[in-house]
């Protein structure tokens, strides 16, 4: 389970709280349950230890499984627990001062679309909570809404209700964050393999024809993610990445043996047809080595991600085989490119 923590500061929080408004613990899990049926694990707050300690300091009766009638109640119930407890035992639900108090609601999962509606779904619940206790608990009360979603109410003097971290919290933030820097990555990933085919055939147009297959391969890898529901996160885009890096090889395998075909017999057409023949078939081979154990994780695995993983990398590279195969063989043909010609006279002279 992968929890989201909640966080209600103020210097009453232990007492006021809870006996003035037991509801606070109660209404977020009645909200998550209603919204989540199917994510939502459940939520460890206080006001479940301090119903079980009244319950048994009446006998067992469960009848009195409830939040106190009065602060003083509330305190006895804390203070038989906080004797039994050892130090650091009760961090998870308030500070040593009892000044902030945390609630911590648990989810099945962490992928991006759960972690997105949960976060979303709770900013809007804070904004209904605001308006609900200004309109039943106190009709003067004011409100305020602040930027990072916390909510402040006057007849809680001093408390603050914040929407803290956790698992999820933590999960929102890099998600968002890759968000924002994933082009950035995937470009300069694409950037990098230019220069270095650029570096590598001496030509600006051998770097343009090997990267141009990788943006329709990572446009299709992006159109795979939307159908199946996998958000970009810390764990694909890697294999993003990877995809990518790998694909690569297949053209500069074709290529290089363009190059020494056409510096043999001087002409283009046979070159590219022996290079498809010898180095193309190598290239198939490897790809079908690689692609279907690959495939075969998601019938095979039995972690969902790992499954979904393994298809998409699969897909990647079936992608990037593809246009080695039909791309790079037809654009050589159409556009005859120098860097072929001019590097079996470069290999000529050199011989010579």
């Amino acid at each position: 389970s992968e929890k989201k923590t909640s966080g209600i500061p103020g210097h009453q929080c232990m007492t006021t709280t809870y006996w003035g408004h037991p509801h606070k613990c109660a209404m977020p899990h009645n909200f998550y349950k209603a919204t989540f049926p199917d994510t939502y694990a459940g939520c460890d707050t206080i006001d479940s230890i301090i119903k079980t300690l009244n319950k048994e300091l009446h006998e067992g009766d469960a009848a009195w499984a409830a939040i106190p009638a009065t602060p003083a109640m509330v305190g006895t119930c804390l203070g038989f627990y906080l004797t039994k407890l050892n130090a650091h035992d009760f961090d998870s639900y308030a500070d040593p001062q009892l000044q902030n108090a945390n609630m911590t609601f648990y989810f099945k999962n962490h992928m991006p679309g759960t972690v997105d509606a949960v976060v979303d779904n709770t900013q809007d619940y804070l904004e209904k909570l605001a308006v609900a206790c200004k309109t039943l608990c106190k009709p003067d009360a004011s409100p305020e809404i602040s930027e990072n979603g916390s909510v402040k109410l006057d007849f809680l003097p001093g408390a603050e209700i914040k929407m803290c971290g956790g698992n999820i919290g933590i999960e929102y933030a890099k998600n968002h964050e890759l968000e924002r820097v994933h082009y950035h990555i995937i470009g300069g990933v694409l950037l990098l393999i230019f220069i270095l085919c650029v570096c590598t055939f001496r030509s600006v147009v051998a770097g343009a024809f090997l990267t141009i297959p990788l943006l329709a391969s990572n446009a299709i890898a992006m159109s795979y993610m939307y159908l199946k529901g996998i958000g970009l996160s810390v764990n694909t885009l890697p294999v993003i990445t990877v995809g990518l890096g790998v694909g690569i090889d297949f053209g500069i395998y074709l290529y290089s043996r363009y190059q020494e075909e056409y510096a043999q017999c001087r002409d283009l057409d046979k070159a590219v047809a022996v290079g498809n023949a010898t180095a193309g078939k190598g290239v198939l081979f490897t790809a079908v080595t690689v692609i279907f154990p690959l495939a075969l994780w998601y019938f095979m695995s039995g972690i969902k991600f790992q499954g979904e993983m393994g298809l998409f990398l699969a897909i990647l590279l079936a992608v990037n085989l593809m246009s080695c195969l039909v791309f790079h063989p037809a654009i050589t043909t159409l556009v005859k490119p120098k860097f072929i010609i001019k590097s079996s006279e470069f290999s000529n002279n050199n011989n010579g």
